[in-house]
């Protein structure tokens, strides 16, 4: 599966120095002391099929294993007033992305691809939702 963002484009078990410069500069990078995972947090918001999305990556042994997206409201907009649940937003947007979930689950829809699980996930204590793209 290929994400093609307005910046760059990830697939499934990407490289970590497949990244170029220009994409790293837009990225807080965050490692471990062994250097076997690293994690991308994007410092702004990315644009990913006309919702802005801020981006958490994360590299292990090298490579794209998870891609997690939290939606960014942008105040006033009338497209996110219309959302009171992140939820709802996340599922809405993967509805009209990818078409009829695969399942459901307790935290959101699940959607199964050959190499790739794409989820909505939601946490209830805090009330955040991201989307995840676990690569296999």
């Amino acid at each position: 599966m290929i994400l093609k963002t307005e910046l760059f484009s990830l697939h499934d078990n990407m490289r970590y120095d497949e990244l170029s410069e220009a994409v790293l500069q837009e990225f807080l990078v965050q490692s471990v002391a062994d250097g076997s995972s690293v994690t991308l947090i994007s410092f702004r918001p990315i644009r990913f099929h006309a919702v802005r999305f801020r981006f958490t990556l994360l590299f292990i042994s090298g490579l794209l294993k998870q891609v997690s997206l939290t939606p960014v409201q942008i105040q006033d907009d009338e497209y996110y007033k219309k959302f009171k649940d992140p939820r709802a937003l996340n599922e809405k947007w993967l509805g009209k992305t990818y078409g009829r979930p695969g399942g459901r689950k307790p935290g959101g829809i699940v959607y199964y691809y050959k190499t790739t699980r794409v989820s909505s996930e939601y946490d209830p204590r805090s009330g955040s939702a991201e989307i995840v793209y676990q690569f296999k």
